[in-house]
């Protein structure tokens, strides 16, 4: 277990930050685009070296809306990009999407309520993790175990190409299951590759999406629908120019729908599209106008419990604003992502801003938990742990 002493800030760094870079690349951390770092690091003033890193590491300021505050519930040091949270017992699970060990690469982990983290899968048994859910207990031979959707290994050309849908046991001592391969599109479709994964969830138990996993990837703008029986296939596909990029999923609330959020590509122009949410029925088919319209790249969704006071009900998402490909590696980021609320009328209400490229939100110990992965690791090619979560609760 981590300890949760002095995880509610930044990371603290010791003497030698040379000495900590070096210990990260030994350890197959962190790779090449470092190690110009550490030349750097070992030639420098250590103040320079201290200046520099705490401004990357740095957990940014956050505003919170009038009604609600915001602090940091687990700062940098741990995380390289936290990504999506699920309920877990009295823990909650986040899958870690950084961090490199030969062609694997990614972490399950899980946290309580005082900010304590455990590794449940760590770094040597799985390749980039991007979204993840514990498959129900009707998935076959893999039911109750972890089913995730992953690059076929590391490294950012395995980012570009067909992603695949595996299953691990939650102890992580089994063997990993290969259940498919998320196939590129028919070549009358585009034939673009299921690359660049980000979410995946389960429907829920009793309704129409029940024991499907569905997984999105934005190469080629599809939502996937996997079953137990291995069969993969497209769901729905995206037009890009209409509606923008899938990203994150959620249901609605009677479960008639599946919500999944759309926003502009990276480097898109200024007629793309301007985000929201789109209402996806269970045959696949788009039903209604664009929810929220204009929130910009929209993320991770969630609706809060009744006991989140007088915004029960209400769905919250989350918007990345302009994420910067390649990612600087001296700088901090821009601070252009947000959380919204949408009332019951439809309308759209800022909840927190500062925020640099917020992925995942989920409601647990009474808060609203925002996931933030900063600079990315694979796209961005930043290779640090500076991933963050901050915490929202209704004043």
């Amino acid at each position: 277990m981590i300890s949760a002493k002095g995880k509610r800030g930044s990371m603290k760094y010791p003497t030698s930050v040379t000495t900590v870079i070096r210990a990260l690349i030994k350890k197959h951390f962190i790779f090449a685009c470092l190690i110009p770092l550490v030349s750097w690091a070992a030639n420098s003033d250590t103040s320079e070296v201290r200046r520099v890193m705490d401004k990357v590491m740095a957990v940014p300021e956050i505003k919170a809306a009038k009604g609600f505050s915001a602090h940091t519930f687990i700062g940098t040091g741990h995380f390289y990009d936290p990504l999506f949270m699920r309920d877990w017992g009295k823990r909650i699970l986040v899958n870690d999407d950084g961090g490199a060990d030969g062609d694997k690469g990614s972490r399950i982990l899980s946290f309580d309520a005082d900010a304590n983290i455990e590794v449940e899968i760590g770094l040597k048994k799985l390749p980039p993790v991007v979204g993840f859910d514990i498959a129900p207990a009707d998935f076959g031979a893999v039911a109750g175990q972890f089913v995730v959707l992953s690059q076929e290994k590391s490294g950012f050309d395995a980012a570009l190409k067909n992603h695949v849908v595996q299953a691990i046991p939650q102890d992580g001592k089994g063997e990993v299951t290969r259940l498919c391969t998320l196939q590129a599109l028919p070549e009358k479709e585009g034939g673009q590759k299921s690359g660049f994964g980000v979410d995946g969830r389960f429907g829920p138990d009793g309704s129409a999406f029940a024991n499907r996993f569905f997984s999105v990837t934005l190469k080629n703008a599809t939502v996937y629908q996997t079953t137990a029986d291995g069969n993969c296939e497209p769901f729905i596909t995206f037009d890009p120019e209409s509606w923008g990029l899938p990203f994150a999923l959620n249901f609605s609330q009677d479960q008639q729908y599946l919500l999944v959020s759309v926003g502009p590509g990276i480097g898109a122009g200024v007629d793309a599209p301007k985000g929201g949410i789109a209402r996806v029925n269970a045959q696949g088919q788009i039903v209604g106008d664009i929810i929220a319209p204009g929130i910009g790249r929209a993320s991770g969704m969630a609706f809060a419990p009744e006991s989140f006071g007088e915004y029960g009900g209400q769905l919250f998402v989350a918007s990345t604003g302009d994420m910067e490909i390649p990612v600087p590696m001296t700088q901090a980021l821009q601070q252009d992502g947000y959380v919204y609320r949408i009332d019951n009328t439809g309308t759209v209400h800022q909840v927190a801003s500062g925020f640099i490229n917020p992925a995942g939100i989920h409601f647990a110990f009474g808060k609203l938990l925002v996931a933030d992965i900063n600079g990315d690791f694979i796209a961005g090619r930043r290779e640090l742990p500076e991933g963050f979560i901050i915490a929202i609760k209704v004043e």
